[in-house]
């Protein structure tokens, strides 16, 4: 090569090099400001009212994912936009979902450092808990709140109002009735000190309602009517937006204690004998019935359950017509709640909130969260490299895959014999697709050039610091962990295998298509990658779509 030939060549690299520079803070600097313009329109959408009108929630829901998939946004708007997802999901019964986007909102709170928000994603768990009597699921939910952030360090003053009132719920239930009496009045002078206009009436409601239930507890029986009168008429019964909160935080525990209250007052007055007066019967009968109809017409058996329990207990009637009829009532809600708990309960429970939320209180930094802007990126800085210099094309193609864009073997042998040398302490995870060459056969090699690029994308997902990703051959991918992240092995590989499993095809819906894997560590000149992939075999020869073998660090 002569010397101005090798002068043009290094003049036209450079020149790559500085538009690539440029590209980059050129990208940077377009995604920045879009943040900024993007973040008041966001705001503008999880302030606006939620109204759970089946008409309008596919809209709602619309607008909010469109955002939340498709915009440069910051952890803190995404972390807002899939809190305003999930309560939307919440309102049309898609349980699962609701937990999902739940913990999504979690995790992006959680990276940008919003505390408060954080704080009250737990509070709403929390809430779910204690309607659902799970008092030691409110409590860890509580302690996991403070374990982020003390209650009185709190800034935003509806948050720290929410604090303390479930806080002081879960107390009363608990029956320690001076503190939770204590927390909500602390509660109310928060919110005594908010002048939004937006919040403020429906807490201070919210609150005072609970204090009429502590009241009845401790015998206040004066107080307690006092303010189940002050909102005998109150607009809240009937509010469209948010009414689904509203139904759970005030209009269930109102009736509640408005049914404990008259029940116990015409129990006192006979001192548990027989009702003599038609009318009191009546009156008795009729506050039971509508509490059971509004118990069930929004989904609240649970609190009927316990209500109508506690009437025989503490408040047995000797009226042949009410015995009766709670008899009825509870020997339904018993099939039903079993039924109920049997079919969905278990599943939300066990859904993946708690796997995302257990995952991230044990390693909340391993997940980055440019990834997707990165790969636009390394691909626009491609395209102006191949149109530059065609010959640094031979230099990427000679690292990556160009099916599924993950690195390939040459870089795994080569990243194995680094570790090797080194002595360092590393993990293989190995992984192969369940009959692969039936996708073939039945579909077609594109779908089956699909179904490789979709676990690229999944393994790509999994891509940071102490993790890289590799296509070892054909349907056979390898992944290999550095020793910070060896604990989180079988969840890596685990997650990885969950993900395969969910994933939708277009060739064929309701096809189920599913990874085997093996995982190994090791130090050294040991075979890790024969001890992985004797894993992978039993993985395949035990069923298949599992994980087998444990990394011990």
């Amino acid at each position: 090569m002569t010397k101005r030939r090798l002068r043009k060549t290094l003049i036209g690299i450079a020149i790559a090099i500085a538009l690539i520079i440029i590209a980059r803070l050129f990208l940077w600097a377009c995604v920045s400001v879009e943040r900024k313009v993007n973040h008041p329109k966001v705001m503008r959408i999880i302030s606006h009212d939620l109204t759970f009108e089946e008409e309008t929630l596919d809209e709602q829901l619309s607008l909010a994912l469109n955002w939340f998939n498709r915009r440069h946004l910051s952890d803190s708007d995404k972390g807002r936009l899939c809190e305003r997802i999930s309560l939307i999901y919440r309102a049309r019964g898609d349980e699962l979902d609701y937990y999902r986007y739940l913990g999504y909102a979690l995790y992006y709170l959680e990276q940008s450092g919003e505390k408060d928000y954080s704080v009250n994603i737990y509070l709403d768990l929390a809430n779910f808990y204690l309607n659902n009597y799970s008092f030691d699921s409110a409590q860890r939910m509580i302690d996991s709140a403070m374990e982020l952030e003390s209650f009185d360090t709190i800034e935003n003053l509806q948050i720290k109002s929410y604090a303390y009132r479930i806080w002081a719920v879960l107390l009363m239930h608990n029956g320690e009735y001076d503190e939770a009496e204590e927390y909500l009045q602390k509660s109310l002078e928060i919110t005594a000190l908010s002048d939004t206009g937006v919040f403020e009436d429906a807490y201070v409601a919210i609150s005072e309602v609970w204090l009429a239930r502590i009241y009845f507890e401790t015998g206040r029986r004066e107080k307690c009517e006092q303010i189940l009168t002050k909102y005998d008429d109150s607009p809240i019964f009937t509010q469209v937006a948010y009414r689904d909160m509203m139904m759970r935080d005030f209009i269930i525990p109102y009736e509640e204690t408005k049914c404990l209250y008259v029940v116990s007052g015409i129990w006192d007055k006979y001192d548990g004998t027989i009702i003599e007066d038609a009318e009191e019967l009546e009156a008795s009968s009729k506050i039971i019935e509508e509490f059971i109809d509004i118990c069930e017409e929004n989904g609240y058996e649970s609190h009927e359950l316990v209500t109508l329990l506690r009437f025989q207990t503490d408040y047995p009637t000797h009226s042949l017509q009410i015995n009766e009829n709670i008899y009825l009532d509870l020997k339904r809600l018993y099939n039903e709640l079993l039924n109920m708990q049997n079919a969905g309960y278990a599943e939300i429970i066990d859904s993946q909130i708690n796997i995302s939320m257990d995952e991230m209180a044990r390693d909340n930094a391993t997940v980055r969260i440019q990834r997707s802007r990165e790969i636009y990126f390394f691909v626009g800085s491609f395209i102006m490299l191949v149109l530059l210099l065609g010959g640094l094309w031979l230099i990427i193609s000679y690292s990556y895959d160009g099916l599924t864009r993950v690195q390939n073997r040459r870089q795994f042998d080569k990243k194995l014999a680094y570790l090797r040398k080194r002595k360092q302490q590393y993990g293989i995870v190995m992984m192969d697709i369940d009959n692969f060459k039936k996708v073939n056969d039945v579909y077609g090699h594109q779908s089956g050039d699909k179904v490789l690029q979709r676990l690229g994308q999944i393994l790509a997902k999994e891509e940071s610091a102490n993790v890289s990703v590799y296509r070892y051959g054909g349907e056979e991918f390898a992944v290999i962990l550095g020793k910070a992240v060896l604990g989180s092995a079988m969840s890596i590989a685990q997650r990885i295998r969950t993900s395969m499993e969910h994933e939708n095809w277009d060739f064929d819906p309701d096809k189920v298509i599913t990874l085997s894997l093996g995982i190994a560590g090791g130090s050294g000149d040991e075979d890790v990658v024969s001890m992985a992939d004797a894993n992978l075999y039993t993985s395949k020869n035990t069923g298949k779509n599992r994980v087998t073998g444990e990394i011990k660090k």
